[in-house]
């Protein structure tokens, strides 16, 4: 025999022999023998213990509990069904287990019992079998009995350490904890996630440091929330497909021919159109088609003509047509915003009741509505929507409409409405001026000895005015500045670089805060919050006086020294506003008093930049008071 290969023989020969794998077992949930219906959970909260026993133990290895109630589902075997010997040898052979353990349990109040047995897969003979009872309140002593029993079936040598774990771990040693965690365990296999949420609440008010159940629940949590994702991806794709189709089967009022009339069809499914275009913020093209549709109808919202073949009203035809679409639900989209939740069936509808819904809607001063204003005021910005605004009215007036009720519950006319509404435009994106006091003016002029109408036109007025006020209250609380530069400098505060100095370091500890109120801005927008405008006021106290001292990158400092800083914060009493809420006294005198503390250690390089910044930042609040002008 050549030289090498004797070589090679006697090298496997001594070879080490690979150990072998620990013997796979399968732990089947155990079957209810008698028990009331509060405890059909219960083999399966008994099967996990068992398993969390044995798993401690390295000689064997555990089918996963996924694999295993796949197979279970597959072959249709519920936790009622009995297993025998020749079924248990089937599931076996199916997860690759040498041995099953299967069983069953009782509960007749206060007596536990629970039996159980191993079944060789090979052969389907039954290893072992072993039984074990005692009180409910005992349970966990049963299960230990009963487990022990079964390691010794399957003669295996465990160190004393193992089995000190094995006896003493336990989920819990509450048993109502213990059936409620069962009861979970099943509704969740069922697919019947609310209620297994329920029972894992109940096993944690039982027992809160229950951790199997606390895990349990934040996974549940996690599937419950990716479930209602995928469902409301999927609903979202189905309805961007129904709007999709509308889209392609209508025609852009504008692109109409000349004396073109709608049916009760054709202006069913226009209507539902302008919903659509709303919805996907498409609010310029809305607002042109619907102008464009108005002065069709010379300014006369009405339903078409009823036919023999169509007898049924138009918001009946729209809600139907809508229905066939899948348009006829609520907006379940949690990000969609507030004036978007309700049907789009529904919106789209009540535009046609008459002139004053279809020109305004439901619109007022602080809420969104769906007519023609409000797709006006969101495609277009400051004086543009103005100009907008004055185009609508000159149009009313060559319809004749001018000067009309715009439905028979107002007192006023499509003119002065759309006038007031010039005037919360103005107050609102660029503040008062002489042109909106002269039409305030006018409206209180044109009802003057009209009880009803001065009463109405002098709360509408007070509106413009407040909104009048806020604007001012935004310009200063912001500097000026638009939304989006606030942002921006939020960004900056809670990301950008910060000078390594001993006055900007004094704003590293407000970058967490700053992280926060853009999450929050951002989660507002979403939502279309009407709370937007005082989010981002509040913001000042926050960027301002980082900006202030240069620490934001970009942004000139508005000191260039500590003692130029000072002598700002100093001269404040001399910028107090006479016409301050009388809250602002006692701010000023602790904003004194602090001052006066400073005074001793402002030149100190280590105590000197804190209060610095203390003290703008108490100025800064002032302002926000409108206590004192910057």
């Amino acid at each position: 025999m050549p030289r090498s290969l004797v070589c090679l023989l006697l090298a496997l020969l001594a070879w080490p022999a690979r150990a072998q794998d620990p013997p796979a077992v399968a732990v089947l949930p155990l079957q209810k023998a008698a028990a009331s219906a509060q405890y059909d959970g219960l083999g399966r909260a008994l099967a996990g213990m068992l398993v969390s026993d044995l798993a401690a133990l390295p000689a064997l290895r555990l089918v996963e509990r996924d694999q295993l109630d796949a197979l279970l589902a597959e072959l249709k075997l519920g936790e009622s069904a009995f297993v025998d010997p020749k079924t248990a040898q089937k599931l076996g052979k199916g997860v690759g287990a040498r041995f099953v353990v299967a069983g069953s349990y009782t509960v007749i109040d206060p007596t536990f019992a629970m039996d159980a047995r191993i079944v060789e897969v090979s052969t389907g003979e039954i290893v072992k079998a072993a039984a074990a009872q005692g009180t409910v309140a005992e349970f966990v002593a049963v299960e230990k009995e009963v487990v022990e029993a079964l390691v010794t079936g399957l003669d295996l040598t465990i160190s004393s350490s193992e089995r000190r774990k094995l006896l003493l771990q336990a989920p819990t040693e509450r048993f109502g904890a213990f059936a409620a965690w069962g009861e979970a365990l099943a509704r969740r296999a069922e697919g019947r996630f609310d209620e297994a949420q329920a029972a894992l609440n109940r096993a944690l008010a039982d027992d809160p440091s229950f951790v199997e159940a606390q895990e349990a629940l934040g996974d549940l949590e996690a599937l419950i929330r990716k479930r209602e994702e995928e469902r409301q991806g999927a609903r979202q794709d189905a309805r961007q497909t129904a709007f999709d189709a509308l889209l392609a089967e209508t025609t852009d009022d504008r692109k109409l021919p000349n004396g073109f009339v709608h049916d009760q069809a054709s202006l069913a499914r226009w209507a539902l159109r302008l919903g659509v275009l709303e919805e996907q913020g498409r609010e310029c093209e809305r607002y042109a088609e619907m102008r464009s549709w108005l002065a069709r109808q010379a300014w006369v919202v009405k339903e078409p003509a009823r036919t023999a073949a169509d007898p049924g009203v138009l918001s009946y035809r729209i809600l139907q047509d809508a229905k066939a679409r899948g348009l006829d639900l609520r907006n379940e989209d949690p990000k969609a915003p507030e004036h978007l939740k309700d049907p789009l069936a529904s919106r789209s509808a009540a535009l046609f009741r008459d002139l004053g819904s279809y020109v305004f809607g439901s619109a007022s001063a602080y809420k969104r509505g769906h007519g023609l204003v409000s797709s006006l005021l969101a495609c277009h910005a400051g004086a543009k929507a103005l100009t907008e605004l004055d185009a609508l009215a000159a149009d009313a007036r060559a319809a004749g409409v001018h000067d009309q009720r715009y439905d028979r519950n107002s007192v006023l006319t499509v003119g002065e409405r759309l006038s007031w509404w010039w005037a919360v435009t103005r107050a609102r994106r660029l503040g008062a001026d002489a042109e909106l006091a002269r039409r305030t003016e006018a409206l209180l002029a044109a009802h003057k000895g009209d009880e009803a109408g001065e009463r109405l036109v002098l709360t509408l007025v007070g509106e413009v005015r407040t909104l009048a006020e806020n604007w001012e209250d935004h310009q200063v609380r912001r500097r000026g500045l638009p939304p989006e530069e606030v942002v921006r400098r939020m960004e900056l505060l809670a990301k950008g670089k910060l000078p390594d100095d001993a006055v900007c370091k004094q704003f590293e500890n407000q970058r967490g805060s700053a992280a926060y109120w853009l999450a929050d801005h951002a989660r507002m927008v979403a939502e279309g919050s009407n709370g937007l405008d005082a989010r981002i006021d509040r913001a000042m106290g926050q960027w301002a006086p980082a900006a202030d001292f240069g620490c934001l990158a970009g942004i000139p400092p508005r000191f260039k020294s500590a003692e130029a800083a000072w002598a700002w914060m100093d001269g404040a009493s001399s910028r107090r506003l006479a016409d301050a809420e009388p809250t602002c006294e006692g701010s000023w005198v602790s904003y004194a008093q602090m001052l006066e503390r400073t005074r001793p250690q402002r030149a100190d390089p280590m105590i000197g930049p804190t209060w610095l910044v203390a003290a703008d930042q108490t100025l800064v609040g002032l302002v926000y008071s409108r206590c004192v002008s910057e």
